[in-house]
């Protein structure tokens, strides 16, 4: 038995079962990322069929119909990823930029704002948690499967 191979498959196995349970985190915090609730979202039908546009007139406001709105940048959503580390993989906000500076105090809260969490929710959600689980065994099997 090539014991090497073996464990190199292994620690393959591993890595894809981490990077698989990690999408499933992440899709989860994009999804339930707060987003500014004094502002109205953006109609569901931009950018489709009706050939409306939206106008960005400066950063994280938009125009759309005559109607302004702001709060829109979609920034934290874009800075939620995964940074894999060897045998370990970041979740969260790993991108750099103006989200992953205020993301922390979206998730803790600061004196004059409640906490808004969405990574600590998500990994504590046990459907997440089943559904990580499953899709990093699936990735771990798949791995195995080869040797």
């Amino acid at each position: 038995m090539d014991f090497d191979r073996l464990e190199a498959i292994m620690q393959e196995g591993m890595k894809q079962a981490l990077q698989a349970a990690a999408v499933v985190a992440t899709d989860e915090m994009r999804r339930i990322a707060p987003r500014d609730l004094t502002t109205p979202r953006l109609p569901q039908n931009i950018d489709r069929k009706d050939g409306k546009k939206p106008h960005r007139s400066r950063r994280g406001v938009v125009n759309y119909g005559g109607h302004w709105y702001e709060g829109v940048t979609g920034n934290l959503k874009q800075s939620i990823g995964i940074n894999p580390r060897g045998l370990s993989v970041e979740v969260g906000t790993v991108k750099n930029g103006p989200a992953a500076n205020y993301a922390a105090y979206l998730e803790e809260g600061t004196p004059h704002m409640r906490p808004r969490p969405f990574v600590g929710v998500t990994l504590q959600d046990p459907a997440v948690s089943r559904e990580m689980l499953r899709q990093a065994q699936l990735a771990f099997d798949r791995i195995i499967s080869k040797f």
